[in-house]
């Protein structure tokens, strides 16, 4: 099954082609392994009370290659690997794309390939599943990162039923990512990975989906600006001895706060809106949190440094210690 899966696969042009010859000819080869890999791993079905979300992604993702809607490439040029597996959409085609650093570590660290490359099976999914909601998140911070915990949701899930009972050999990136999702349901990860605070984004999205539901302006503008102000209180009251870790979480937080709200925010002026309004224009009519906004900024400021160093050297954690 999985043979006759990559063969009409190549059959169909589905692969790119590099532009060294010998290059294309190692890297594409092992593209072909990596997927006809993954999609073996899906041959042996779960009991029927558990939910499958890696195969049910599969298999939108299987039937639109088939169809000439999905094809899959590798970028020489990336030598990343928690980036290294993502989607990417076109009026003509759509891709997955790899990194020629993932498939460097290709057969060597399966369980790494496998993961990452779930990632960008379950975007594209949700791209197949419902094109208009995943076009909306391109410009939505927000939703962009819902989708993202969604992506690392569906790859713990193929960690927990898949790849631990196959017996494959996790590497710290796996048994992190898997503790994060049993232990504090991702928070930890979408934290250190994401540089965001799942909280502050999953309050922001109840608070912007009652507002849909029932347009209560006034509520969300008083629950954007309370969420701020206690951000703001919490960080400026952390003690000067508090260790790198804590004031990390609290500056994510505030990071998050910031990064998120401007669509919320704007959203509230520009709902229906054939003149929608810009952001420095809606700054101008919500004065008090346009103020706090500028309150938060000068603390993310002071904590930039270190926002970026310990980001960074989780990142690189993961992909150096292989």
């Amino acid at each position: 099954m999985a043979e006759a899966f990559v063969q009409r696969l190549i059959l169909l042009g589905m692969l790119a082609v590099l532009p060294t010859v010998s290059q294309a000819a190692d890297t594409n080869a092992k593209l072909v392994e990596i997927i006809e890999s993954y999609q073996e791993l899906f041959t042996q079905r779960l009991d029927s009370d558990m939910e499958d979300r890696p195969a049910m992604s599969w298999s939108y993702v299987s039937r639109a290659i088939n169809e000439g809607f999905l094809r899959f490439t590798v970028d020489p040029t990336n030598t990343s690997l928690l980036r290294g597996a993502y989607f990417r959409a076109a009026p003509d085609v759509t891709h997955i794309i790899l990194s020629q650093g993932l498939v460097d570590i290709w057969p060597e660290h399966p369980s790494m390939v496998f993961s990452l490359f779930s990632m960008g099976v379950e975007d594209a999914h949700m791209f197949f599943r419902d094109p208009q909601a995943w076009g909306a998140s391109q410009t939505d911070k927000l939703k962009l990162l819902l989708i993202r915990v969604e992506s690392y949701s569906t790859a713990a899930r193929l960690i927990r039923d898949r790849l631990l009972p196959e017996g494959y050999l996790l590497t710290p990136y796996e048994t992190y990512l898997l503790d994060s999702y049993e232990e504090d349901e991702l928070a930890s990860a979408i934290m250190y990975l994401e540089r965001f605070s799942l909280p502050v984004a999953q309050a922001l999205h109840m608070a912007i989906s009652a507002f849909e539901d029932e347009e209560r302006a006034d509520e969300l503008k008083g629950f954007i600006n309370s969420l701020g102000e206690g951000l703001l209180k919490n960080r400026r009251e952390l003690p000067s001895s508090s260790n790198e870790a804590a004031v990390y979480s609290h500056a994510v937080a505030v990071h998050s706060w910031l990064e998120l709200t401007p669509s919320l925010i704007s959203r509230i002026h520009n709902k229906g809106s054939s003149a929608p309004l810009s952001f420095p224009e809606v700054l101008e009519i919500e004065p008090d949190y346009k103020e706090l906004r500028g309150k938060l900024e000068t603390s993310r400021i002071g904590d930039m440094p270190l926002l970026i160093r310990m980001h960074e050297d989780i990142i690189a954690g993961f992909e150096n210690g292989l």
